[in-house]
């Protein structure tokens, strides 16, 4: 269950964060790309696994194993998920995200997503992944 204060963007930044596992359900990377605000030069994505800060290299990565694996029915589960408008055009979002991996080993990740709003369209311009240890 969501958590915020039930606005118009709140809900649209909603529907952002949950087609991020859709894109993959679906198998579909142009959905997968759209969430993100590629050309932007502060879009960044980090993962706590990864040295390294990642960009459009990691979405294009991503991308790639979209088109090559096709439809994922067992999507990876979100949670506790809360957004937070900052002003009219940035916003963060938290959330909590279940996955299996191969061999059945399970983890947990906390997720926290910068949202930037153009015109009427909220993506993402940079999100964190930190694995939760244990």
């Amino acid at each position: 269950m969501a958590k915020g204060t039930g606005s118009t963007d709140e809900a649209v930044i909603l529907d952002v964060i949950d087609s991020y596992p859709r894109a993959f359900e679906f198998g579909d990377p142009s959905l997968w790309e759209s969430l993100f605000w590629l050309e932007d030069p502060q879009f960044t994505v980090i993962e706590n696994d990864r040295p390294h800060l990642m960009g459009r290299e990691y979405v294009d990565f991503i991308t790639g194993l979209i088109r090559q694996r096709g439809p994922q029915p067992s999507l990876p589960r979100w949670y506790n998920t809360e957004v937070h408008l900052i002003s009219p055009d940035i916003a963060y979002a938290t959330s909590l995200r279940d996955e299996v991996f191969p061999g059945g080993l399970e983890k947990t990740s906390r997720i926290t997503l910068v949202l930037k709003k153009r015109g009427e369209r909220w993506k993402i311009l940079h999100a964190h992944f930190s694995l939760v240890p244990g």
